[in-house]
């Protein structure tokens, strides 16, 4: 289970030079080799246990297999094929490998808190890398600090998924550390989601604010809160408030950028409405019709724009079917959690949703399809419908074993423990 954890990590600092270093060439870096261990594990971990996962028990995990399989004929029929192994069908084919090792090794309550545990601290050792970064520039107001843990764009869309998972972590009753661990977490990824200074991340956030306001039953404090951070966020000398309210030639020169590269992925999307112009060739395709040529080859940085341009009317509902089959199957758990006075699966399915909601806005200006923090929520969210019901099924028959026990003074089965649950439900 630790190359699991290792893959969490991994994928929040994409660039650390002991963990992205190549090994034999064609791409394969530690990271991968990490992943391959971790595949192995997993089949070895289904041979001995002797029962194979329900991959696709979820219309997320279905529609997931049809993009992949989308994005294999998009490649094959349209794309260069010179170099496979550095391809963007290499990627589609790791997350292939990641959505099974996540559907076999998550198989218990306990793995899924470790592993939502593990997102939140990847996402805080990524910020401690950005901080450090930006205290090495000293502290200078208007660098975009984001090297080890990626462009600070794209660790900003990744940032809201684990703040979500902390915030709501964090109103439940867990034990001390853990709480302790959440909370310096958190903390971390929000200072350095300020000092990132991402526009896009910061207009997910609000969504996610308002996503969580109108779910609140105490807004008043909500509205306190939000009135404080706001205040932080403007004294901040390195904040996405200061981009907005005092853009610099370089924020100005990036929103014409995007503006110009929206309209050039709507074009290059009505002339291949049907099929697209094949995986990984918006750039290609761009030069190829004179598009943008100011800036030379660029992604769409709008993750809508290039799956819809790439693949096709039918890849960019794939893509939609998977954000909205996700909230609706979390939006299910949680509900149940909630009449079960569940803390533990009523905080992660509230906390992913709320990340899913902030991650698809920031996405809006970023090609974001390819970040591994995204899809290792999404496979997540796969898991957790089994291991919900699972957990309940398992308490409903220690009952009928216990009512069978005439003359049993007390119950010898009680309701599985967790570290994360307890008796009495808080209101979050």
């Amino acid at each position: 289970m630790i190359f699991y954890y290792l893959i969490i990590w991994f994928s929040a600092v994409p660039n650390q030079p002991w963990f992205g270093a190549q090994l034999g060439g064609n791409g394969f870096t530690v990271f991968k080799y990490v992943g391959l261990l971790a595949f192995l594990y997993s089949l070895g971990y289904v041979a001995i246990r002797g029962r194979i996962p329900r991959l696709f028990g979820t219309w997320q995990a279905r529609f997931f297999a049809a993009l992949v399989v989308l994005a294999l004929i998009s490649y094959v029929v349209f794309s260069d094929k010179t170099n496979v192994f550095v391809s963007p069908l290499m990627s589609y084919l790791s997350f292939v490998f990641m959505f099974f090792v996540t559907m076999a090794l998550v198989d218990s309550l306990r793995r899924l808190q470790y592993s939502v545990l593990a997102i939140i601290g990847a996402l805080a050792v990524a910020s401690l890398y950005l901080l450090r970064e930006w205290q090495k520039s000293g502290f200078q107001s208007g660098y975009r600090a984001g090297w080890v843990s990626g462009d600070a764009n794209y660790f900003g869309a990744n940032a809201i998924l684990a703040l979500a998972l902390g915030y709501f972590l964090l109103r439940t009753k867990i034990p001390r550390v853990q709480k302790i661990f959440c909370l310096i977490c958190t903390i971390l990824t929000a200072m350095a989601l300020v000092v990132s200074a991402s526009r896009g991340a910061f207009l997910g956030i609000c969504f996610c604010a308002v996503f969580v306001f109108m779910r609140s039953k105490r807004k008043a404090q909500f509205i306190a809160a939000g009135l404080i951070m706001g205040a932080l966020l403007v004294v901040s000398p390195n904040s996405p408030i200061q981009r907005i309210l005092h853009p610099q030639y370089g924020d100005v020169s990036s929103t014409e950028a995007h503006k110009a590269l929206f309209l050039a992925g709507v074009k290059v999307f009505a002339e291949h409405p049907i099929t697209g112009v094949g995986l990984g060739r918006f750039k290609e395709t761009m030069d190829q019709m004179g598009l943008f040529q100011k800036r030379g080859g660029y992604i769409a940085h709008d993750v809508y724009v290039e799956y819809a341009a790439e693949m096709g009317i039918l890849g960019i509902l794939l893509f939609v079917s998977i954000l909205i089959s996700t909230y609706f199957s979390l939006e299910r758990v949680r509900r149940e959690a909630r009449k079960k006075g569940d803390e533990f699966f009523f905080a992660a399915t509230s906390g992913m949703q709320t990340g899913l909601i902030g991650f698809c806005v920031a996405s809006m200006f970023l090609s974001a399809e390819y970040q591994k923090t995204f899809w290792v929520v999404i496979f997540l969210s796969a898991a957790i419908p089994s291991l919900f019901h699972a957990r309940y099924r398992q308490l409903e028959r220690s009952k009928d074993l216990e009512s069978t026990n005439v003359g049993s003074s007390r119950w010898r089965h009680e309701e599985p423990k967790s570290d994360f649950v307890h008796a009495r439900f808080g209101r979050i």
